[in-house]
């Protein structure tokens, strides 16, 4: 993980306390330059983050409460200084009180961000263990302190030794999984639903999300919380998601289902540039020819709450749209759960962090490193896109090498919650191609805490 050295130079009661007050006395931008350069870190992940902070300073590049986050979180999630004594040391230095706190976020100041930091950590503690509809089949894990939902949705002794892992898309939360598990044959005996960071009813923490980010947290969070191997399902950026991870780690994967995938596809002439299929090599290496350039900060906040508060009052209208061959799953309960969600601390600088993403491999890049089957249950009619777009992506993703089967329904972005019995029926027939994939990896448990 990058910057995990500073992080745990944290972990430990005295030396937290005395981290907290230096960066009190320090001031979030010099604490950050003198921490948070460039990570070396052999990964995607550090990597990305290395690209994001690139030749300019730490404290401009990362997220507002990015800093605080990272230094601190670990540690405050292990209990080394109790949230009532952080959040006291930073209101003394002069921290915000909650009533005038938040955007524009260029108003605010050292002691806020570290107090915001203390509270989300509490806030999300609390959304945890909550009760209500949406808990059943919940288990909560923590990746670098934050706390990320495992929804079981169905739970057997799989025949298959697989289980299926279903990763939403953006905005969404693992809860819109329930209608496809409900629908799978009964061969498919394991299916669980991975909430992404910063979505859902998982933790929403200021950092500087990339994909690589996203993917990293979602295999780390798999490994310890989930029997493998995984036949890995997404939807949306949960799809382009999924097939990062299948291209990173393929002894884990035993199939990849992607249901109208994000992504970028290239042609047959835009794969044959040089480069175009060496991306993650490139990411790596240090080596993107693009630099980043984004704006402030405080402008991607900014952004980030003017795309809530414009979208939040049309959230039941474009669900409708995107649900377009069956509107009456666009339900009440998938409206109100994406509108609360969206209304979470936090959840502006995910969306403005969409500014942070560093140049994306190819869907056709992931798909040469996973040589797995894959099924590809595209929406035909996805608004998103639009059908024609849609279509031309779903018969291209089933073209681009062996292994890999389409199949185009009449329904929209979401096929999976719009029409899960399609979807499933299309599961069932294809999941032999992972069971076979499954028995011939090496099986392994989830690390026990």
């Amino acid at each position: 993980a990058p910057w995990a050295a500073v992080a745990a130079s944290f972990c430990g009661c005295a030396s937290l306390r005395a981290g907290v007050e230096a960066y009190l006395s320090e001031g979030r931008g010099p604490f950050a330059d003198a921490r948070f350069g460039a990570p070396e870190e052999d990964s995607l992940y550090a990597a990305s983050l290395a690209w994001v902070v690139g030749d300019g300073r730490p404290q401009d590049r990362l997220a507002y409460r990015e800093p605080a986050h990272r230094a601190f979180d670990e540690a405050l999630a292990l209990g080394c200084l109790s949230p009532r004594e952080a959040s006291s040391l930073a209101v003394q230095a002069g921290a915000f009180p909650p009533s005038t706190r938040g955007w524009p976020v260029v108003l605010e100041r050292t002691p806020t961000a570290l107090n915001d930091v203390v509270e989300y950590g509490e806030y999300y503690r609390l959304v945890a263990g909550a009760p209500g509809d949406r808990a059943d089949g919940d288990a909560w894990s923590r990746w670098e302190g934050h706390l990320v939902r495992v929804k079981t949705l169905r739970q057997g002794a799989s025949s298959s030794g697989a289980t299926l892992v279903c990763v939403h898309g953006f905005g969404a939360s693992a809860d819109q999984w329930r209608r496809l598990a409900a629908d799978l044959p009964d061969g498919v005996e394991r299916v669980v639903a991975a909430e992404l960071l910063g979505f859902g009813l998982s933790a929403k923490p200021g950092l500087s999300y990339t994909q690589h980010l996203w993917e990293a947290a979602l295999r780390d969070t798999l490994e310890k919380e989930v029997e493998g191997p995984w036949v890995l399902c997404g939807n949306s950026i949960g799809g382009g998601l999924c097939a990062g991870v299948a291209a990173n780690a393929p002894e884990r994967v035993a199939g990849l289902v992607l249901c109208n995938t994000a992504g970028a596809l290239l042609d047959a002439e835009q794969a044959a540039e040089p480069g175009a299929l060496d991306v993650a090599a490139a990411t790596r290496a240090r080596a993107l020819a693009k630099a980043y350039e984004g704006p402030p900060q405080f402008l991607l906040d900014a952004f980030g709450e003017a795309v809530i508060a414009g979208l939040r009052p049309k959230i039941p209208e474009l669900l409708e749209k995107y649900y377009g061959t069956r509107p009456s799953n666009a339900d009440a309960a998938l409206k109100a759960a994406i509108s609360r969600d969206a209304r979470d601390p936090g959840a502006a600088n995910v969306i403005g962090s969409g500014a942070k993403l560093p140049p994306q491999r190819s869907l056709n890049e992931a798909l040469n490193a996973y040589d797995g089957p894959v099924l590809v249950p595209q929406g035909a009619l996805d608004a998103v896109t639009g059908p024609e777009r849609a279509t031309e992506r779903g018969e291209t993703l089933g073209t681009l090498r062996p292994g890999v089967t389409a199949k185009l329904f009449q329904s929209g972005h979401c096929p999976h919650d719009e029409t899960p019995e399609l979807v499933a029926g299309a599961i069932g027939e294809w999941w032999p191609a992972a069971a076979e994939r499954a028995a011939a990896l090496e099986m392994r448990a989830p690390v026990a805490p």
